[in-house]
């Protein structure tokens, strides 16, 4: 599958939550799925991203594109700060990864592929919600 050794993976869902049925006049949270995908960890400490929802991709990346001055999610960013100047105003933001880093690949074939693998908890995130706020020190 990859060239470098695979430590291990984790499925990530991304969530958009909605207001859903109002049960005995009690509005109950109802979490609709928006996207998927199967994160890959390599031994060197490189990371890989596998999904096959275009439409998902392009809707996830459209939201947090919107938030990238704030925002840090695995997907889309390393851990590594970047400062965009825009006037007398300095925006910090997390640097995108590689478009190398992505597979297009679909999920059940890459979880076949990865089934001798360890395999760590799932990852739950809300679309528009993400990790960490890229902050000015």
């Amino acid at each position: 599958m990859l060239e470098e050794k695979i430590e291990g993976y984790r499925e990530g869902i991304v969530v958009k939550e909605a207001l859903a049925d109002w049960n005995c006049h009690v509005a109950a949270i109802n979490e609709k799925e928006v996207f998927r995908y199967i994160e890959i960890f390599c031994e060197n400490g490189v990371c890989y991203y596998v999904y096959e929802d275009e439409k998902g991709y392009a809707l996830f990346e459209k939201n947090f594109m919107s938030n990238r001055f704030t925002s840090y999610h695995e997907f889309w960013t390393t851990d590594e700060l970047a400062v965009e100047q825009r006037g007398a105003l300095e925006l910090k933001y997390y640097v995108r990864h590689d478009e190398n880093v992505y597979r297009f690949t679909p999920l059940a074939t890459a979880r076949e592929l990865l089934k001798e693998y360890e395999q760590f908890p799932v990852r739950i995130t809300v679309l528009g919600q993400y990790d960490g706020e890229a902050k000015v020190e």
